[in-house]
This record gives structure tokens, C-alpha cells and sequence, in this order.
């Protein structure tokens, strides 16, 4: 059965102890990527981070970081994984779309960004708006 939301997923890495759990206050900043990076390179866990500093929502790492966390989330052995998303890959079109000024799921337009950002973002020929889905 497919998980009906990333909550279901995240219950079932929970069951199988593909899940670390941090309640500790973590600065989003300073240490979250480098608490990833660390478990990652340990071959760890996906991670919730129950409390980040400054939100007042968790934050999921890592979860679809080894082949056999993407297999859980497909819901398929390990060995049967490239078949898999081959299988429901194939027929989809992954070419570009062309980009559009306006459209349904452009219904909230932000302000043009910092010019940090927009110069970067025009060095590489992206839009200098960004959609917001609501």
C-alpha cells in the first residue's frame, strides 16, 4: 500500500530504525548540515530534528539519502529499485518545460529577490520570481 503522506513514511523509517530522532535545541545554521553530513558519511539514519532554532516546525534529513531508504519509500526490495523507477519513469516527460510568466500555479508571485540572489540566479538563465504554491 503507498504511503498516503511523508508523515506515514516517516512512521515507517520510525519502525524499521531508519529514523534518529533529535529533541535538542539545533542551530540551523551552525550545525544541522553538519549533523547530516556527519550521519551520512556514518552510513546513518534519515534525521528529525524536532527542534530547529527559529521555526517552529521540524526538519527531515537524509531520508532518501541510501538506496535502500528510496526502496522504502517506493515500496520495493532493494534488488528490484532501478526496475522499479525505470518502470515509473518511463512515459513521463522529464524534459524541461518551458518556463511561463503566468500560469495556475502561479497564483502569489513574490517580490524580485535580494540581488545576492537574482545576480546569481540570472548568471544561470532562471526566472527572478518565484512561484509560491498556496
Amino acid at each position: 500500500m503507498a504511503y498516503g503522506d511523508i508523515r506515514q513514511y516517516i512512521a515507517s523509517l520510525a519502525r524499521t530504525g531508519e529514523l534518529l530522532e533529535i529533541d535538542a535545541e539545533v542551530d540551523p545554521i551552525e550545525e544541522l548540515g553538519a549533523i547530516c553530513r556527519k550521519v551520512l558519511d556514518e552510513d546513518g539514519p534519515a534525521i528529525l530534528f524536532n527542534n530547529v532554532q527559529g521555526y517552529d516546525y521540524p526538519v527531515i534529513a537524509n531520508m532518501l539519502a541510501t538506496p535502500g531508504r528510496i526502496a522504502q519509500a517506493l515500496e520495493v526490495p532493494v534488488e528490484e529499485l532501478t526496475e522499479e523507477y525505470t518502470k515509473r519513469t518511463s512515459g513521463a516527460d522529464l524534459q524541461r518545460q518551458p518556463l511561463v510568466d503566468s500560469g495556475p500555479v502561479k497564483r502569489s508571485l513574490l517580490p524580485v529577490m535580494s540581488s545576492t540572489c537574482a545576480s546569481w540566479c540570472h548568471r544561470f538563465s532562471l526566472i527572478r520570481k518565484m512561484a509560491v504554491l498556496t
